[in-house]
């Protein structure tokens, strides 16, 4: 006991011989620990959103997209050769009339015949529920346009008129299914109730403007080396069906994959900085303080000291 008080008394006459420099290497140590946590915390985060946003197992490889698509078509696509996933949506291109001095914004309304079954351009609910008749459920990243809360109202023109929607959600998409849109917000609804605010299909030419709504087949291959003939036979095969195809399109995911890898390479690195840093200061510490005590070292192994005990001094 004696001599643990000792050397009690010992540690915190050197911690407070110099207060000056204790300070500064404590501050150091801790900002060193919480910058690691820091930058651990951050990777955590921000890789598990990117992950999420950029996930390619909910991205369409390609997309076809037409007034009016009957839904047994998909059937047909999904048992053709190298088709992994085939998902029906509805799609409303309109403008969103905004109340923050910006006058409107373009959105576009996803609609999914069942939102709790979605292969291709699936959602995650991050607050509130699923939209029934007249209620839509918006995107988190539309905050960018206006920022929205559950409760609100969002006003959209419509081909005879415009229609008021109430929020009652908003959730988070996975991956690259609607950023590679140029609408500025997004928004999903049940398919029946946004056939109702759209009314019937009508076929328009490139001159024309105005609210869209468009029927598109989403398609997730197996093999992405062979996806233009893919393309080629489920294009050939919606003709044979009798469904007009207006634009088909590839959609190419991997520069996501390659934005993630980078990011989180940078964050990792930054990490390994901060734990370097951090050792290299406390072994400095050390080395400084020993070398202050070395008389004392010699004086504690000259009256016997042993290793353990000068250690722990």
């Amino acid at each position: 006991m004696k001599s643990n008080s000792i050397v009690l008394r010992k540690a915190l006459a050197d911690v407070t011989q110099r207060k000056g420099r204790t300070v500064l290497v404590i501050l150091s140590i801790l900002i060193g620990v919480l910058g690691l946590t820091a930058v651990n915390i951050a990777n955590d985060e921000i890789g598990g959103a990117f992950i999420y946003s950029h996930d390619q197992s909910a991205s369409p490889d390609m997309v076809f997209s037409g007034p009016v698509i009957d839904p047994s078509v998909v059937g047909i696509v999904l048992h053709m050769p190298n088709v992994a996933k085939v998902q029906l949506r509805s799609e409303y291109h309109s403008n969103w009339h905004t109340t923050n001095g910006t006058g409107s914004a373009s959105i576009q309304i996803n609609g999914y015949t069942d939102l709790q079954h979605i292969q291709l351009g699936t959602f995650q609910l991050t607050s509130g529920r699923l939209p029934g008749t007249g209620e839509i459920v918006m995107d988190s990243r539309d905050s960018v346009v206006q920022p929205v809360a559950i409760g609100d109202t969002v006003t959209i023109d419509t081909s005879s008129g415009t229609a008021s929607l109430r929020v009652v959600g908003l959730a988070r998409t996975l991956g690259w299914a609607t950023s590679e849109s140029a609408a500025l917000a997004t928004g999903y609804m049940q398919a029946a109730a946004l056939q109702q605010i759209a009314g019937p299909p009508v076929s328009r030419t490139k001159a024309q403007s105005g609210p869209e709504l468009d029927t598109v087949v989403m398609v997730k291959v197996r093999d992405t080396r062979q996806a233009m003939q893919t393309l080629q036979a489920v294009e050939q095969a919606l003709t044979q069906a009798h469904v007009k195809v207006t634009d088909a399109s590839l959609h190419d995911t991997t520069s996501g994959e390659l934005a993630i890898n980078g990011m989180l390479i940078v964050i990792r690195v930054l990490a390994l900085i901060a734990l370097l840093l951090t050792g290299m200061l406390i072994i400095n510490t050390i080395t400084v303080l020993v070398t202050e005590q070395m008389r004392i070292i010699g004086t504690m192994k000259a009256i016997g000291g042993t290793r353990w005990v000068i250690m722990q001094g």
